[in-house]
């Protein structure tokens, strides 16, 4: 969590959105690789398409950043 924490947001109780490019995101998932049990922890990573992205709708409290050249996972 602590790692996550730095690279993106806590959304919801297991989730965390993380806006980053591609150099971002390998150090993110060797890292995470590092920390993992992988007989026990799954971690799931979803890239979403920027034209998604810029279509999420928010209810409620936070903001949108603005996304330019970054992956959402």
């Amino acid at each position: 969590m602590k790692l996550l924490k730095g690279f993106g947001f806590h959304a919801q109780k297991s989730v965390f959105e993380c806006y980053l490019d591609e150099n971002q995101l390998g150090r993110l998932l060797q890292q995470l690789e590092r920390l993992i049990d992988p007989d026990m922890d799954s971690i799931r990573v979803y890239p979403l398409p920027l034209e998604g992205v810029s279509r999420v709708r928010l209810l409620g409290r936070g903001e949108l950043p603005e996304l330019q050249g970054v992956q959402v996972v």
